[in-house]
């Protein structure tokens, strides 16, 4: 399936979108075109489509369960008490701030972004009605807070990176505080203000709100007690290595703060209503799940990384790469490139690189010896380099085939060292 298919139908895809059509109906309608302009029959544009959908099952099923935490937030008028304290504590000028703080602080302790923006999302959205604010503005607020904790959470980036450098993780970690907060500061001062604050719809907005404050609102105490729970559930993975999976952990917090506020009779409607606003979400992730599927060829890619058959894979951080052991001799694999890039690759191609690497490129003689080839990087031009390592001097040797090379050219197998080793943080 050629990459130009692909790239005509999710253009399609948003031209639909623009013209008003369902977002979920035009990203079906996209990959539809996408797999059949790629080469794709019918049977097997939808095998394809269906194999995308189930790469985002489970955030499918996260989203839906997510539902039990914000309905009862939303419904038990939780949300309404948090957003009025932060709005009191901070003040009306700094509630941007505030949600974009608590977004990165979730993250900074190792919760996934969208399970953090979707945890302050309820509180957020009472904001915005209260202040009249535009949703676009408080969630590009989150998602730049959350992208800053990122840069400080121990996710698999940070640990590589650490392992890299032969450095503490820890102190990787405390090294990425400035930066995190110069993003933090720049998301708030310079890309919220760029943007829309406001919406037109302000009388509907102070009637929501008027109806909020008819109700007998908890305290904000018991209001804390569900985001407080789901918070701590998930920071058990990277605290203590505990893993409890956001599709547990959201809907537990939801029940605990619904029983601390004594909100009994309002669980099952509350979970109805979350359910009812995160199924059009989930509705949306499904055909965003059929054009991925045209996107990233899930079956090309199981067939390229069944032939390299790589241990400890790491996807898409940026690249992909894992350890592969060719004659009993190990050394790691890079794709410069995320997984739908990898899935466009020639696999004949591949196949052939990877038996003249076992053939001739795992070792290659040195100034002291033998040199050991300790990694393979594939490019997107088609391009090869390959790294050794000199055990004798304690030093790292590339060599590269120029765009759309092979190793099998005489000017490749006979290619002698550079003097000069490369710098040693060019394979980080």
């Amino acid at each position: 399936m050629t990459a130009i298919g692909a790239l005509i139908g999710l253009s399609l895809s948003i031209l639909l979108i623009i013209r008003k059509l369902s977002p979920t109906y035009s990203l079906i309608i996209g990959a539809i075109v996408g797999g059949l302009l790629g080469g794709l029959s019918l049977n097997e544009t939808v095998t394809v489509m269906t194999a995308g959908v189930k790469e985002v099952t489970p955030a499918v099923l996260r989203i839906l369960t997510a539902g039990v935490l914000s309905g009862i937030l939303i419904q038990t008028g939780a949300t309404t008490v948090i957003s009025n304290a932060i709005i009191n504590k901070m003040g009306e000028k700094r509630v941007f701030m505030a949600l974009a703080l608590a977004t990165m602080l979730l993250c900074a302790v190792g919760v996934f972004i969208d399970v953090a923006v979707i945890t302050v999302a309820p509180v957020a959205l009472s904001i915005g009605k209260r202040l009249n604010l535009s949703p676009s503005v408080l969630l590009i607020a989150m998602i730049g807070g959350g992208k800053c904790g990122n840069i400080i959470s121990p996710n698999p980036n940070t640990i590589i990176a650490a392992g890299n450098f032969n450095a503490d993780l820890s102190a990787v970690m405390f090294a990425n505080i400035l930066p995190a907060v110069i993003g933090l500061f720049f998301t708030v001062f310079v890309i919220v203000r760029l943007m829309p604050q406001t919406v037109k719809n302000k009388k509907t907005m102070m009637q929501t709100e008027d109806k909020e404050e008819e109700r007998n609102l908890p305290s904000l105490r018991t209001s804390l007690i569900a985001p407080v729970v789901t918070i701590v559930l998930l920071a058990l993975r990277p605290a203590a290595g505990i893993n409890i999976d956001p599709l547990i952990a959201l809907p537990v917090g939801g029940l605990c703060g619904a029983i601390c506020m004594k909100q009994w009779k309002n669980i099952l409607p509350s979970i109805e209503y979350g359910l009812q606003k995160m199924s059009v979400v989930a509705i949306l992730l499904i055909g965003t799940g059929t054009i991925a599927g045209i996107i990233k060829n899930e079956e090309q890619f199981n067939k390229i990384k069944m032939l390299f058959a790589p241990q400890d894979w790491e996807a898409d951080s940026p690249f992909c790469h894992g350890l592969i052991e060719l004659n009993n001799i190990k050394f790691r694999v890079m794709f410069r490139m995320n997984e739908a890039a990898m899935s466009k690759l020639n696999f004949d191609w591949l196949a052939a690189q990877k038996d003249i690497i076992a053939m001739h490129y795992l070792q290659r003689p040195c100034g002291s010896g033998i040199c050991q080839l300790v990694l393979v990087v594939f490019n997107l031009d088609y391009s090869i380099t390959l790294v050794y390592y000199d055990p004798a001097k304690d030093r790292h040797y590339e060599i590269s085939t120029p765009k759309e090379g092979a190793l099998d050219s005489p000017v490749m197998l006979n290619m002698e060292f550079p003097d000069e080793e490369i710098d040693n943080s060019s394979l980080n």
